[in-house]
This record gives structure tokens, C-alpha cells and sequence, in this order.
């Protein structure tokens, strides 16, 4: 699914007997990829199987997610294993998600002071996720949406 933009000209209107207008074709046609599944803001510290590296999702949707980690968990393309917990509302449950993933984009960020060192930002795309983990991971999206999280979580 993609969201396409143009600029045209718009060469004539007609009033009747139905309202319509003649455009110019335009000289150049932009297609943006629209999301798989809606992403919502978080902080869920993570951890990388097989690396010392830990990180934190900074954003998340059923489909994927934003790492934040000091350093780079791999080139993308590459498959790393992570897991996570985090609590859903009301019962209050712990869940966690262990599951594999694929690194689609990897950018280092510029250092939040002098003198501090780079952090890099993460786009992974989950490869198998449970029916069960799904339907929590669309909980925790749900609720954030709805703004049910405390600030502590």
C-alpha cells in the first residue's frame, strides 16, 4: 500500500451538469510506503540474544519495532533474537516476548552531549510471532494508544 503525491495544474472547472475540473499530468509522481501496522511510543528495555548489547524499543507495532542501543546490533538484512517484558492492563500481567527478527535499517544518532558517544536506532521487522504474543503485543499498542500506560511503565 502506498500514499501518492503530485503537483498539477488545474486547466478548466465545470459547474454542470456534474462539478469536475481537467488537471495537468504531472512531471513527477512521489509514492510513500504506508506502515504495515500502527506504531506507538514506548520505552521496553530489550535484550539481544547473543550480544552484550542491550537496548530500548522506543517505538513498537505488532509488525516490528524501534531499537535504540549503544552500539550496532548487526548490518541490516541481518537476524538477531531479542526478547522483552512488559505489562498489560487491567490484571496488571507480566508478558514476554522472545522472538526473532531482521535488522531493516540501521542509522547512527548523533550524541545527546559533547563528548558522549554515538548511539544507533534500529528498525527490525519481527519473523515469528506467536498468535498469543500478537494479541498482547496488540494490547500494549491499544493501550498506548488510548493512553491507559502509567508514566512509570
Amino acid at each position: 500500500m502506498n500514499v501518492f503525491s503530485f503537483v498539477c495544474d488545474v486547466e478548466s472547472v465545470f459547474h454542470g451538469p456534474r462539478f469536475y475540473m481537467h488537471l495537468t499530468f504531472p512531471n513527477e509522481i512521489q509514492a510513500t510506503a504506508l506502515r504495515k501496522a500502527v506504531r506507538v511510543n514506548v520505552e521496553l528495555p530489550v535484550q539481544i540474544k547473543g550480544a552484550s548489547a542491550c537496548g530500548t524499543i522506543t517505538d513498537i507495532s505488532v509488525a516490528g519495532a524501534q531499537i535504540t542501543a549503544d552500539s550496532a546490533l548487526g548490518e541490516p538484512e541481518a537476524k538477531i533474537a531479542l526478547s522483552f517484558t512488559f505489562r498489560i492492563k487491567p490484571t496488571n500481567q507480566e508478558v514476554l516476548i522472545e522472538t526473532s527478527a531482521t535488522i531493516r535499517s540501521l542509522r547512527e544518532l548523533p550524541a545527546a552531549k559533547t563528548g558522549a558517544p554515538s548511539r544507533f536506532s534500529h528498525g527490525v521487522l519481527f519473523d515469528d510471532i506467536d498468535p498469543t504474543s500478537q494479541v498482547m503485543l496488540q494490547n500494549l499498542v491499544y493501550e498506548s494508544l488510548l493512553g491507559l500506560k502509567s508514566k512509570s511503565e
